[in-house]
């Protein structure tokens, strides 16, 4: 369960997104301590939710000890005003309460989509930021002062299910594939999975392929499958350039959607679910003076290549570094010696796969080759 605060006509609404029917009684009673901790105000509440869970959500909003529990919240409010908002895919909303009949659910529910998933990507500090002395080189071989990484703002998991929910809204139908740009938004595609099977979208036991096509590095090589049936799921933008190559090897534009775009103009190919650019019609844009106040680089200022979600120091030498004993604080080093020397971790390690260089590698294959002290504890812990 994820909630924020959306101010609107001179009221604040606290907005309860919900991904599970899953002991969700319990989970609305626990929101006004929540709620409360954050030093939080709102005048009026709305919930926010797949239409599967139609029934069981206006059923909870009826119950007894859910009224008590928002009413010690927001003193003057009555059950009979709170609101209930059902997203469902290719544009699809409705509110499941008779207090929002005669609104625009699908207007409302595009609103709330794009702001909350600026307050996820605000709260998650999404915006890397280079000072004067560095500069970042993007996948596509530019270079700015500023990036979106999505993969620091999926960290949560009710935050996850609401950005899939916002994926679930521009779904024309179920796909049969979702190609991600980076492995590191598979958590996002996984999610969207799950609110699929629950819609009837998608059997229980329906197979889904979800696949990484490493943006600009691999698009070129990479083979799509499929077209007819496949979901291009793009973490984040500033040009549009990416979902127009995507396009160029034969994957329709209503199939491509970008979750954050921040650019000079909104993108003109697929769907992207927030334009940090345009929420400060809503509320305070912090986004927007970050990037305002952003300092020049210096001239032979340092490159940092982003590769997929890692970073790499251009013109640097890196090498490879083993665990010893010595880099354990005293209480972690019994533990710690199953790990030494088996090579598991390697610091700026170069993988034995794609021959990549990465930031951190974890090298599963090569620490339980011989009789390596964690083998032997994995094996008999097997047994």
């Amino acid at each position: 369960m994820y909630f924020f605060i959306h101010k609107k006509e001179a009221k604040s609404r606290l907005i309860i997104s919900i991904g599970s029917e899953v002991a969700l009684v319990q989970a609305l009673i626990n929101v006004p301590q929540q709620f409360l901790s954050e030093h939080l105000v709102a005048d009026e509440i709305l919930l926010i939710f797949p239409l599967s869970l139609k029934i069981p959500v206006t059923e909870a909003i009826s119950d007894a000890r859910v009224i008590e529990a928002f009413g010690r919240l927001l003193p003057h409010w009555s059950p009979e005003e709170i609101s209930a908002l059902g997203i469902g895919h290719n544009g699809i909303a409705e509110f499941a309460t008779p207090r929002s009949k005669g609104l625009d659910a699908s207007a409302e529910a595009r609103i709330l989509l794009g702001i909350g998933a600026y307050d996820i990507f605000e709260r998650r500090d999404g915006l890397m930021v280079a000072d004067s002395s560095c500069h970042f080189v993007k996948p596509s071989g530019k270079t700015t002062q500023w990036f979106l990484k999505t993969a620091n703002v999926l960290v949560n998991s009710g935050e996850i299910d609401f950005l899939a929910l916002g994926l679930l809204f521009f779904l024309h139908k179920a796909p049969s594939t979702i190609y991600c740009d980076t492995a590191g938004i598979h958590a996002l595609a996984y999610s969207l999975r799950y609110l699929l099977v629950c819609q009837g979208l998608l059997p229980k036991s329906g197979q889904l392929l979800i696949e990484s096509f490493n943006s600009y590095l691999g698009l070129e090589q990479f083979a799509f499958r499929t077209s007819s049936g496949a979901l291009v799921l793009i973490s984040s933008s500033t040009s549009g350039d990416l979902a127009s190559r995507v396009v160029e090897k034969g994957i329709p534009a209503e199939q491509i959607i970008t979750v954050f775009f921040k650019g000079d103009s909104s993108p003109h190919l697929g769907y992207y679910l927030c334009d940090l650019g345009a929420i400060d019609s809503y509320f305070d844009n912090n986004i927007q003076r970050r990037l305002a106040n952003i300092h020049k680089r210096t001239s032979g200022s340092l490159p940092i290549v982003l590769q997929n979600e890692w970073f790499a120091v251009g013109e640097r030498n890196t090498k490879q570094h083993l665990l010893t004993a010595t880099d354990a604080p005293p209480w972690l080093r019994k533990e710690q010696k199953l790990l030494i020397g088996c090579g598991l971790f390697a610091a700026m390690g170069r993988s034995a796969t794609n021959h990549r260089l990465y930031q951190n590698l974890i090298r599963i294959s090569h620490a339980l080759q011989g009789r390596t002290p964690l083998r032997a504890c994995l094996e008999s812990r097997k047994k």
